[in-house]
């Protein structure tokens, strides 16, 4: 199966906006979580009758992890999106794991 020339010559572009809204995604997201999260996480350790369920430890666990990967990960994936290219380069990684 063969592509037709307005296909092939379409491909550029749409790999363009793909990039450019899955940065937009990644920057909406992690402003949202990083926000949500952390009124979250106020709401729940300053709430003194609320620490005392039983299911509030693992709220507030849930809304850390959510939270460091909203501040952490999700940028690195806009950076990723906008650069075009990997943000953690693999052979850095390989040398600081040995």
């Amino acid at each position: 199966m063969t592509l037709s020339p307005t296909v092939v010559a379409a491909l550029p572009s749409l790999a363009e906006a793909s990039r450019a809204v899955g940065f937009a995604l990644a920057v909406v997201f992690a402003a949202l979580g990083a926000v949500l999260n952390s009124a979250t996480l106020y709401a729940l350790i300053s709430c003194t009758s609320v620490r005392q369920q039983t299911t509030t430890r693992f709220v507030i666990s849930l809304a850390a992890a959510d939270l460091v990967y909203c501040a952490v990960a999700l940028p690195a994936t806009a950076i990723m999106f906008d650069s075009g290219s990997k943000f953690w380069r693999i052979d850095l990684l390989c040398r600081l794991i040995k």
